[in-house]
């Protein structure tokens, strides 16, 4: 590396082609996914999936809530999944961790960065 702040030495940094925007580690959860197919699906959650019907099972509200935001921010970064398909499937599990426990400041938080994406590009909420 060379003595140069964000100078790169040869052979290090983003391979050819690199250029498009960061995804949710380096830029947040509004950057692309899918490859650039906006109905890519989910990465599968099996884990997540598990602690949702654990909770269920349970019927603890806080429990169940906190699953569901758990599974929706994983769904809300999938970098795998089309924005048609992450944003929508984690509004969904945002929702039910909020009907189930209205204070679940994780969901609310990130369900209003979803609604900001949409509104930013001018595009109805998904209900």
């Amino acid at each position: 590396m060379s003595g140069t702040p964000g100078a790169m030495a040869d052979g290090e940094g983003p391979p050819s082609g690199a250029g498009a925007p960061p995804g949710p580690a380096a830029g947040g959860p509004m950057m692309g996914g899918g490859g650039g197919d906006p109905m890519a699906p989910l990465t599968p959650t099996p884990e997540l999936d598990k602690a949702i019907q654990a909770a269920e099972a349970k019927a603890d509200k806080k429990s169940i809530a906190a699953a569901y935001a758990s599974r929706g921010y994983s769904r809300m970064t999938d970098d795998n999944a089309g924005q048609r398909i992450k944003y929508r499937k984690a509004l969904e599990d945002f929702r039910v961790a909020l009907k189930n426990d209205p204070a679940n400041a994780k969901a609310k938080q990130n369900m209003e960065v979803i609604e900001q994406i949409y509104t930013s590009m001018g595009r109805p909420i998904p209900q």
